[in-house]
Order: C-alpha cells, then sequence, then structure tokens
C-alpha cells in the first residue's frame, strides 16, 4: 500500500530499514559462500525469494510504483562518472577519477503525464543519454491508445487491445546469424511479420494516427514460394515526420 492510503511513511521506512537490515545480515551460503569468501564477488545486491504465483491478486510481484501524482515517474537509473563529457575511469585502478561526477546514463519506467502536462503518455520507456548529457526516449510500449487526441487526465481509457512498440533516435538493428546447433541448426536468425508468416502491408510512421508516414513497407510473397515474407521487400521513403515521444524533459 503506498504512503498516504492507510499507512504512514514512518512505517514504510522501518519497513524499508528491516528489509534492508536482512539483506545486509544474509549468510553468504544463500548467495554462494565460496565467491564471498575469496572476494572474487563483492557486488552489493538486493536478494529477494518468490514462491507465489502470479494467478491471484497480481501476487508475484516483488516491487510495486505507485504513481501518486499524474506527472510523477517510476523509474530505474543507472549513472556512471563523467568529467568534461567523458566517461571518467582511471584505466589501471578502474576507479572513478577524482573531480568526476555521477550523471544518469540510462533510465527505464513508466509514468502517465508529461512534465510539461501538455500530453497523456501512458507508457513505458526506455531513456539512454544523448551526446550532451540528457536522457532522449529510445524504446516506448504504450499501455494507453495514444492516437486519441482526446485523452485527458480524467478520460483516457486505461489498457489497450494491442499496443504500437516504437522507437526515437535510434536505429533497429537485428544481427542475422547462422544457427548451429539445437532445434533450428542451419536457419539463420531473422526478423519475422506474422506468427503465419501472411503477406504484410505496413506503414512505418513518424507520428502515430498521421496519414502518409515517413517509410512505406511493402512485403510480396514470389509465386512458388508459399506466404514468406523473406522473398521481396520494399522500403520507399516517405516525408519526414516528427515522432510522438521523445525526451526525458517531455
Amino acid at each position: 500500500m503506498p504512503p498516504g492510503v492507510g499507512v504512514s511513511r514512518k512505517y514504510h521506512w522501518a519497513v524499508l530499514g528491516a528489509l534492508l537490515s536482512a539483506v545486509a545480515n544474509t549468510s553468504p551460503a544463500a548467495s554462494n559462500s565460496a565467491l564471498w569468501l575469496t572476494g572474487t564477488d563483492s557486488t552489493g545486491r538486493l536478494l529477494t525469494y518468490h514462491y507465489q504465483r502470479a494467478n491471484v491478486g497480481s501476487f508475484g510481484e516483488w516491487a510495486r510504483h505507485f504513481m501518486m501524482r499524474s506527472d510523477a515517474k517510476g523509474m530505474e537509473a543507472g549513472y556512471v562518472p563523467v568529467l568534461n563529457g567523458k566517461i571518467a575511469y582511471d584505466p589501471v585502478t578502474r576507479d572513478p577519477l577524482p573531480g568526476a561526477s555521477y550523471k544518469p546514463a540510462v533510465w527505464h519506467g513508466f509514468n502517465v503525464e508529461a512534465n510539461d502536462h501538455g500530453s497523456i503518455h501512458g507508457h513505458w520507456e526506455l531513456e539512454v543519454a544523448d551526446a550532451n548529457g540528457h536522457l532522449q526516449g529510445r524504446l516506448e510500449i504504450p499501455f494507453i491508445d495514444q492516437s486519441k487526441l482526446s485523452n485527458g487526465l480524467n478520460n483516457t481509457t486505461f489498457g489497450i487491445a494491442y499496443t504500437n512498440i516504437r522507437t526515437n533516435l535510434a536505429d533497429f538493428s537485428v544481427r542475422a546469424q547462422n544457427i548451429t546447433s539445437g532445434d533450428y541448426a542451419g536457419q539463420n536468425t531473422a526478423l519475422r511479420v506474422g506468427g503465419n508468416n501472411m503477406p504484410a502491408h505496413r506503414h512505418l510512421r513518424g507520428r502515430q494516427g498521421r496519414a502518409g508516414g515517413r517509410h512505406h513497407s511493402r512485403h510480396q510473397p514470389l509465386q512458388g514460394f508459399g506466404q514468406s515474407l523473406e522473398d521481396r521487400h520494399q522500403l520507399p521513403r516517405r516525408r519526414a515526420t516528427q515522432c510522438r515521444f521523445g525526451s526525458e524533459r517531455d
């Protein structure tokens, strides 16, 4: 239960303190005593143990993030030391350089409303830093229908029948490789569309909901080869449009 909903903040701090104390006093045997005793593994970590299935009441979760404001963000972040715009580690000791400050390199999490209150995001998003050190959204998975321009704080439908996963300021690459073992030995890895490899006709758009996107994608099967999407592929370019999601400042 989040703070302010029937339970005091003092209670939550007490629970957190008890959990951290329990982790700090965890027996080395619980996390591989050999590595612990030899000093090979000196990483601090939070250990959680899971026994419940998720079939009733959303049990099985190890952490819950409650958005107490519409413009709040529930993110996890990774920081690295930076000095004069460069990653700042000593090449000999591998320790951070003197004078370096920690900057966010990676964010991931979700939010409902944009920081500027100008739109409803309703998505999970992965952000990484750009060349100026600003976090930029690179991949998003909406949990609302973002195409509805009427979306507001009190009339946006929660959930969506199917979502539209999108990238921003990013290439999406599939590293095709030969599979050398297992059930699929002899095949190549590939980017596939559709479970039944049906012919597809899709638009690649900038802003969702606008006609005439950036690219127009066509997949056509060749005669004699059934309905394989790997036979013929066309990707002519169209006019550029602005992408819907972007930086941490949005």
